[in-house]
């Protein structure tokens, strides 16, 4: 699970001590998003999942959320925001798509749910600075 970016440790039990109901195996359709901003701390790369999940992800099953962007005229000067789009996903020429305030505040939730207890069962693998006394706070696992 390390090697395929899942986390900077592997699953145990005790991840799941406060999930009610636990969703386990098969009864679970997509990844466990209790620690996604550690997995994938890009925000663009969550901008782009939620426009269309196949920008990213090839095989997708997720739906797309298009509403929670705007398409607009690029006008004088191109939006610092604009999603980088190619292929079959970009907008049509002198267009760009752009994320709406709700979009952008669903990608800093993403973004802020991390999970940095340390477990005896699954150490993390720390980087070159190792942490400090304030584990939790400061803890920077290995990608």
């Amino acid at each position: 699970d390390i090697d395929r970016g899942w986390g900077p440790r592997q699953t145990v039990g005790l991840d799941y001590l406060f999930d009610e109901p636990v969703l386990m195996g098969s009864q679970r359709i997509g990844p466990d998003l209790a620690d996604v901003g550690s997995r994938l701390a890009d925000r663009n790369w969550h901008l782009l999942h939620l426009y269309h999940p196949r920008t990213v992800v090839e095989k997708s099953i997720m739906p797309a959320y298009p509403y929670l962007f705007e398409t607009r005229s690029i006008g004088d000067s191109p939006s610092p925001d604009a999603l980088a789009l190619k292929g079959e996903f970009a907008p049509e020429e002198g267009m760009e798509v752009v994320p709406t305030p709700e979009a952008n505040a669903l990608v800093e939730y993403l973004l802020s749910l991390r999970i940095f207890h340390p477990v005896f069962e699954a150490p993390y693998l720390f980087t070159q600075s190792e942490p400090s006394e304030n584990i939790d706070s400061e803890m920077e696992p290995a990608e």
